[in-house]
Order: C-alpha cells, then sequence, then structure tokens
C-alpha cells in the first residue's frame, strides 16, 4: 500500500474473502472495516445500510426515507415478478450450492423475502478448518434453518441432493 486515499471506512463484503487485505490496510492506516455478508435482497440490504450507520454519521431521517422509497420499489417489482412465476400458493423447497460470499446472503433471500424453504446450504470454497469454524459460526448467527456443508466435489454433492431428492416424475 504505497499509498492511501482519504477513507473512513472500508466494507468488507465476505466473512473469508479479502479479509487479510482489509485487516492489513486497518493496521497500517487506521482504516477500520465493516465485515458483513452480501446483502441480496430488500431485508439483507436494509441490514447492511442500519449496520454502516455504526461506522459512519448518516442522517437517520434520510436514511428511513431511502429504505422506504427502495423498499416499495424492490416489493412492487418483486410482486410483479412472483405473479409470474406461481399464480397459486406453493411451498417450495430449495437448496443453495455455491461459495463463501453467496451461500447466507442467499439462502437468507430465499427464505426470508420469497418464502422458500432451503434445506442444503453447501458451500464448494476449498477452506481450512479456521475458515470452517468461522463460517459456520456465521451461518449459526443468521438463524437460518438448513443444514450447513462443505463440500467441494460437484459430483458427490448432485448424488447427494438427488439421493435425498428424487425428480418429479409427474
Amino acid at each position: 500500500f504505497p499509498t492511501r486515499r482519504s477513507s473512513d471506512l472500508n466494507i468488507q463484503l465476505s466473512h473469508h474473502w479479502g479479509l487479510d487485505v482489509v485487516k492489513k490496510f486497518e493496521k497500517r492506516h487506521q482504516t477500520p472495516f465493516y465485515e458483513t455478508d452480501l446483502p441480496i435482497g430488500a431485508l439483507q440490504t436494509e441490514r447492511f445500510l442500519r449496520g454502516l450507520t455504526e461506522y459512519i454519521d448518516v442522517d437517520q431521517t434520510l436514511l428511513e426515507s431511502v429504505i422506504s422509497e427502495e423498499n416499495s420499489r424492490y416489493y412492487e417489482y418483486l410482486v410483479r415478478t412472483s405473479d409470474l412465476i406461481a399464480n397459486r400458493q406453493f411451498y417450495f423447497y430449495s437448496a443453495t450450492i455455491t461459495n463463501t460470499n453467496y451461500a447466507i446472503p442467499l439462502a437468507s433471500f430465499l427464505g426470508e423475502e420469497l418464502g422458500w424453504h432451503v434445506e442444503d446450504i453447501v458451500v464448494t470454497d476449498l477452506l481450512k478448518p479456521v475458515a470452517k469454524k468461522k463460517y459456520t459460526a456465521a451461518f449459526e448467527a443468521s438463524g437460518l434453518d438448513g443444514k450447513l456443508t462443505f463440500d467441494t466435489d460437484t459430483q458427490r454433492i448432485s448424488r447427494t441432493l438427488m439421493k435425498s431428492r428424487p425428480r418429479n416424475e409427474g
């Protein structure tokens, strides 16, 4: 880091990737960082913005106004899109198979905003035991009900999911 721009905060959108960089930057330049999940959907974006206010000074009236306007726009779009997908009520089951940046945020979005039941959350990153332990703690803190597993073998993941959820032949 030969030079530094003036900044009050770095935003780290991963509990794993890039964390060493922001920690070194904080140590060298005394610039704190906000570590959080990638916000997917309105609820997580709202949590992200509210969490951000712990680090920077934001007018609360302005924040609430922005959140309200953006939520209205988002939910109007989401309702119209959802109506295209299903005209009657279904109870959708799902699984996420992705990396550490998306696993928790995507499962939260599917469960909290779409009402889907996320049964399996599979993380495909090759992680050291310490990183797995930290990510498992973040998963437990998220309040998600699904089963978290770590597996880098996509064929094994596919076979496991197919055994527990065979294809619908109807």
